[in-house]
């Protein structure tokens, strides 16, 4: 990735009719902060939305354990498979709701534990943690493949983690919100524009995936 927050800062700065300026803005309309916070959440949305970054990590399962936790970075699992460790067989473990499996199992968090974890779902607290609806009973590991969010930016010259193709679409998504601002700088018009803009970057970005896969 070679697109650098920096640069989209500048690109909204001619946008907005602001004088380029990597340390402040020319007028009080907006603030240099409200750009990189809303930089660094409609990229993470962009990532959840479109999971076009993916990260790979083992996760050590336990018997009787039904809650666990991927890395600090995860924003949410995409796919998980149950590895046995006796002899690696490999199971996928299927997203579930809680409602589903208290419907399905009401007593699953004080029922036995069971061979294999068979369904999923991931939990408020603590945030992105995710929660094994039948514990296992027999030693392995969880395959995860999750959405992951690296540095923050900080509109010092960081490299976005969104693939350069979509990088732009940040930027909409991102005058979308500062066009939405109480006061002198709304503009519900513009701004629904722009919010159309992002909403069409991730739909591309998921068709993409789509192909990605279906190529693979």
């Amino acid at each position: 990735m070679s697109r650098l927050d920096s640069d989209l800062i500048t690109e909204m700065q001619d946008a907005l009719i602001e004088t380029r300026n990597a340390s402040s803005m020319t007028t009080d309309i907006w603030t240099l902060d409200e750009l990189v916070d809303s930089l660094n959440d409609r990229q993470a949305s962009f990532l959840r939305q479109t999971g076009c970054i993916l990260t790979r990590e083992s996760i050590t399962g336990y018997i009787g354990v039904h809650r666990y936790e991927p890395a600090s970075n995860s924003v949410g699992i995409r796919r998980l498979v149950w590895v046995r460790r006796s002899d690696g067989d490999r199971h996928p473990v299927h997203r579930a709701t809680t409602w589903e499996s208290d419907n399905r199992n009401p007593t699953w968090m004080r029922g036995r534990a069971v061979t294999r974890p068979r369904t999923f779902g991931e939990t408020l607290t603590p945030a992105d943690a995710f929660e094994v609806f039948e514990a296992p009973n027999e030693v392995g590991s969880f395959d995860a493949l999750y959405v992951g969010i690296s540095s923050a930016l900080t509109g010092a010259g960081v490299a976005l983690t969104v693939p350069d193709d979509f990088a732009h679409y940040i930027k909409w998504g991102v005058l979308a919100d500062l066009l939405l601002k109480r006061g002198q700088p709304e503009d519900r018009a513009r701004a629904a524009y722009c919010e159309a803009r992002f909403e069409e970057g991730i739909e591309l970005a998921k068709l993409f995936m789509t192909n990605e896969v279906r190529r693979g």
